[in-house]
């Protein structure tokens, strides 16, 4: 009974003595990594911009008798991705889509509700929705100046900014908003 123990005993330690792991002392972590199956867990990062819910909401009056009021808030539900690659590390960056709840008002009545978001702007122009979808909204603005021919604004302008996250290309959109509440698109490439 005293031997059966000990001779048990010394049959552990020789299996666990070889278990320390000299197999692995001349591989890279990476190949370690790819032998176990957990490569893709380590060598992958993914951030998401912005990080959390993001909203702004601006109210603002002009002089003409519009109230342009607009809520810019992040969509947590949409993004797109863009992928960097380097040796050891895959960076996946994904875009947070944004939509503007614009609501204008024309002598305290309300004649214009949309959301506006690339969907839109793809919908008013077919040919921007390869463009559109690797750009991010930069920034929402209301225009206060006045059209060159007159000295009067007779309509509410609102700008839109895209910004290609790659390259340096920009897509701009004034939605102009008359009186009656219709709406006339244009757009400028930078």
């Amino acid at each position: 009974m005293k031997y059966r123990s000990l001779i048990f005993l010394i049959g552990c330690t020789i299996i666990f003595a070889g278990c320390d792991g000299r197999n692995r002392l001349h591989k890279t972590p990476k190949e370690v990594l790819q032998e176990s199956k957990l490569l893709d867990s380590f060598s992958e990062n993914t951030n998401y911009i912005p990080e959390e819910y993001t909203e702004i909401e601006t109210d603002t009056i002009l002089n003409n008798g519009f109230r342009v009021h607009i809520k810019t808030f992040s969509d947590m539900e949409n993004s797109f991705l863009e992928l960097t690659e380097t040796e050891s590390v895959n960076e996946k960056t994904r875009f947070r889509e944004f939509k503007s709840d614009v609501t204008v008002f024309k002598d305290d009545a309300e004649i214009f509700h949309k959301t506006i978001d690339k969907a839109f702007f793809a919908n008013q122009n077919e040919s921007h929705e390869l463009d559109l979808n690797l750009m991010t909204l930069l920034m929402v603005d209301v225009n206060q100046l006045p059209d060159a021919s007159s000295n009067q604004l007779e309509e509410a302008q609102i700008e839109f900014y895209y910004l290609h996250t790659k390259r340096d290309y920009k897509l701009q959109y004034l939605l102009r908003i008359q009186p009656n509440g219709e709406f006339i698109l244009s757009n400028f490439e930078n």
